[in-house]
């Protein structure tokens, strides 16, 4: 073990059982918002005398008993049965949020697909608006068209009509006049 990666603790000459062995020999964490520890701290880190909550972690979570089960525990196959069982939980979370993420990448491409086709569908729909568009301005102008042209035909018929009834009577007169 590397002798810089173990936290030295100053000597303590207290009346307080503050539990410095627990983690005096414990690895190097990286350095937080807690300053250094002081004989005379300044209160901001839990071994110091003046730290405010001193005496409640000494009540309450560093009592004697809790040594004395750490030490029991920490020798026996249920401490390490703990130590494995906190990863493959750890794990197991891991392996069902990747599932749980896998399944909404599957679920969005999923979307993506049907969004991209449905953007397809619309723009072919979009153009078949525009053809109609233009098929719906033709055959209105060729509508105009056949009525403009029905109605000349409307006059050349009744022309030719007027036309008729004039030979008619021209063919009438005729026959009448060559019979006398």
């Amino acid at each position: 073990m590397d002798p810089k990666s173990v936290k030295e603790f100053p000597e303590r000459h207290t009346d307080r059982k503050r539990k410095v062995d627990h983690v005096g020999n414990s690895l190097q964490e990286n350095p937080t918002n807690v300053s250094s520890v002081m004989k005379n701290g300044d209160g901001t880190s839990i071994w110091d005398e003046s730290f405010p909550f001193g005496d409640f972690i000494d009540n309450h979570f560093i009592a004697e008993k809790d040594h004395e089960n750490l030490e029991r525990y920490w020798q026996s196959d249920m401490c390490l049965h703990v130590l494995k069982a906190a990863p493959l939980r750890l794990v197991s979370i891991a392996r069902l949020m990747e599932q749980k993420v896998g399944n909404m990448e599957k679920k969005i491409k999923a979307y993506d697909e049907e969004n991209t086709e449905l953007k397809r569908k619309l723009y072919e729909s979009e153009k078949n608006i525009v053809k109609l568009k233009e098929n719906l301005e033709e055959l209105s102008l060729e509508k105009s068209q056949l009525m403009e042209r029905g109605v000349e035909l409307m006059e050349k018929n009744s022309k030719l009509l007027m036309k008729k009834d004039i030979v008619d009577k021209l063919c009438c007169e005729f026959v009448l006049k060559s019979h006398q």
